[in-house]
């Protein structure tokens, strides 16, 4: 199974992401911003990272510029619930799958599946 990095501010979306993923088999690690992200990503080994995008401080589309700058075939999930404009302008940027929220469990989980296959 996968490393995964969960890029969540709101709690209660946090728990439904680590859940649905840790219940899958992945080991999962959580952060609430982008900032945190970028300092462990590398130096920690993560197969996947799944992230909001509105967050506070930043946003995840400069997280997703950011991290394929470092990594160019980073396995970046989006999760939002801020609409097809900004989940397409995600994967544009390089992420390998957009669902919105409310999540899917199934389409998380076959996200991230997909994801580790590259």
């Amino acid at each position: 199974m996968a490393r995964v990095l969960i890029v969540e501010d709101n709690e209660v979306d946090l728990l439904l992401l680590e859940t649905i993923l840790e219940e899958a088999g992945h080991t999962v690690h959580v952060a609430s911003s982008g900032d945190e992200v970028l300092e462990v990503f590398v130096t920690e080994g993560f197969d996947v990272v799944v992230t909001d995008l509105h967050m506070e401080p930043g946003h995840g589309l400069e997280l997703i510029a950011s991290l394929t700058a470092m990594v160019k075939d980073a396995a970046i999930i989006v999760v939002s619930g801020t609409g097809a404009a900004q989940l397409d302008m995600a994967v544009t940027l390089g992420a390998r799958a957009a669902l919105s929220k409310p999540i899917d469990p199934r389409g998380l989980r076959d996200a991230v599946e997909s994801a580790i296959r590259g």
